[in-house]
């Protein structure tokens, strides 16, 4: 009888060791296989040198730095120079004084050599509370310029502004707004 119950209780030992392993470690592999399927980027090709959580970080001759970073990075080169495809782009200027300027968009060429910028497509720049949307923006270095053009909008404290281009010089700290046609308007609307 002792025996029967000894031999009754490995039995059930063995089956509900059995049950557990069955119900959490074998379904944990199932879940593994299917968030490793779900997280596999479709646009990676094999023979491209992709990067994943890319980020660069470059000092602007004493006015501050320039930090750009993606999701997903493809490097090329162009006769001989080192031409990074961006996607899904965050870059950020920071000048001594510690203030900001943010820009989002889909994707940017950062040019590895002299450090000049190409952002493309739902473009959005933060300021402070200054909001700036547009279809491309260009960053030249060594003149510590970005321009902002195609389909640029601005909206701000005072305000919305729908112009051509602006242009930041980051240097002097100094905007430029204007048209591509010096006869067309710079389009105004006060918040008032």
């Amino acid at each position: 009888m002792k025996f029967l119950i000894q031999v009754t209780l490995v039995c059930l030992l063995i089956l509900i060791t059995y049950v557990i392993y069955k119900t959490y470690f074998s379904e944990q592999k199932i879940i593994q296989t299917n968030q490793i399927e779900e997280s596999s980027e479709p646009l990676i090709e094999k023979d491209k040198n992709f990067i994943k959580n890319l980020k660069y970080e470059v000092n602007l001759s004493r006015e501050g730095k320039y930090e750009i970073k993606s999701r997903l990075g493809e490097v090329n080169r162009k006769k001989g120079v080192e031409i990074i495809l961006m996607k899904d782009v965050t870059a950020l200027f920071t000048n001594l004084d510690n203030e900001i300027i943010y820009i989002n968009s889909d994707y940017a060429e950062f040019n590895s050599d002299n450090y000049n910028t190409l952002f493309r497509d739902n473009i959005k720049i933060k300021n402070k509370d200054n909001i700036i949307t547009a279809d491309r923006l260009s960053f030249e270095y060594v003149q510590n310029n970005i321009l902002v053009y195609g389909n640029v909008q601005y909206l701000g404290d005072y305000g919305k502004l729908k112009t051509d281009n602006i242009k930041i010089n980051l240097t002097k700290q100094s905007i430029e707004i204007f048209m591509n046609n010096t006869k067309d308007d710079v389009i105004i609307s006060s918040n008032n």
